[in-house]
């Protein structure tokens, strides 16, 4: 009978699992971010624009920059998340969308809720699992209606981890 111990099983793409010193299987730590907005960011453009993630709470591998993720190597990732809006007004609405350099666009569910005041505010939640190529980007837009500033609350929360 062999010794594994300390023996690296690899793939074609780099390391799967690994026997350490005690004869556990760990595997390694793969790539895996989460970030949430600074501050509230206020949208009043009729375009789709880039949601400004101003912390990064965790960056393994230094992956996410410029609000936009790219894929270190190639695999199915898990992105989820939720992304808080508040509006002005009823008749104002806002999209969300995750957009893959080869992919396209995933839009986001959402739910409407409201506020106090008259405010209107909407939490659109992400779950999705998408095969990426290395290299690719995926950041998160939204587009504002026409008639008022919304904003993107600092309770957002974007995340994503490479499965496999």
């Amino acid at each position: 009978q062999s010794n594994y111990t300390g023996y690296t099983f690899g793939g074609v793409d780099g390391e799967r699992m690994r026997i350490d010193g005690s004869g556990r299987i760990t595997t390694p730590t793969q790539p895996y971010f989460s970030v949430k907005p600074s501050s509230d960011q206020s949208i009043s453009v009729t375009t789709w624009t880039d949601i400004a993630w101003g912390t990064e709470t965790t960056d393994t591998g230094g992956n996410f920059a410029s609000n936009t993720f790219t894929a270190p190597v190639a695999g199915v990732y898990l992105f989820t998340g939720v992304i808080g809006l508040n509006t002005i007004a009823a008749t104002n609405y806002v999209l969300v969308r995750m957009e893959c350099s080869s992919a396209g666009s995933h839009y986001t569910t959402h739910e409407q809720k409201r506020d106090g005041g008259g405010d209107y505010g909407y939490d659109h939640a992400i779950s999705l699992m998408i095969t990426l190529a290395a290299s690719e980007t995926v950041k998160i837009q939204i587009f504002a209606g026409s008639g008022g500033t919304h904003q993107v609350g600092s309770r957002s929360l974007w995340q994503g981890r490479l499965l496999g």
